[in-house]
């Protein structure tokens, strides 16, 4: 089974960022967790906490019955659940799974192709890095890239797509040096490869 990390930063390998970076994104983080929970606090009052305590019981509750099929349906709910934590515990729990569904495939996709936060996008990108000699996702993972406007999500693709047995074919490269959007670390990957 694999450990969640204490943080997505430690997944970031060689592309991590100096501990000053690191310490100053964590201040940062922890200012905008601290005003989000004064914006909570006065919009919901009391009930917040009752919301918080139904929903760590329900999901609690879902992980300890595994669905039909031996899975469990808290990964299915998760990977559309309104929390981006949430939807990244669900992309990362998709690895656990012994195949993927059409319907979490499908969801995985929408993470990759859509969500609005960069770590469930991250989440998405290496639970499909590690089924990527599966039908389909390799083609999904190289849409994604051409597409992908964030740098370090644009190298974390890069690696992904090398890591299969395939590495790139000269058409492939080709297509994706001329990207204009191409982050100087990704197309360096590229050059490397």
């Amino acid at each position: 089974m694999n450990r969640e990390p204490e943080n997505l930063l430690d997944l970031l390998g060689e592309d991590a960022p100096s501990d000053r970076m690191r310490t100053r994104l964590k201040q940062d983080i922890a200012a905008e967790r601290q005003r989000s929970l004064r914006r909570r606090g006065r919009r919901q009052g009391g009930w917040a906490i009752a919301a918080v305590l139904a929903v760590v019981v329900g999901f609690g509750a879902w992980r300890l019955v595994p669905g039909p099929d031996g899975r469990s349906e808290a990964t299915r709910t998760a990977l559309v659940s309104e929390s981006a934590l949430q939807r990244a515990r669900g992309a990362r729990a998709t690895a656990e799974l012994a195949a993927l569904t059409a319907e979490v495939r499908e969801r995985l996709e929408t993470l990759l192709r859509g969500d609005p936060d960069l770590n469930v996008r991250l989440a998405a990108i290496h639970a499909l890095a590690q089924r990527g000699k599966e039908s389909g996702v390799r083609a999904m993972l190289l849409e994604a890239l051409t597409t992908e406007q964030a740098p370090i999500l644009q190298a974390h693709l890069v690696r992904a797509l090398q890591q299969g047995s395939q590495g790139f074919s000269p058409e492939e490269l080709e297509r994706l040096r001329a990207l204009d959007g191409l982050d100087g670390a990704a197309r360096s990957r590229l050059t490397g490869s």
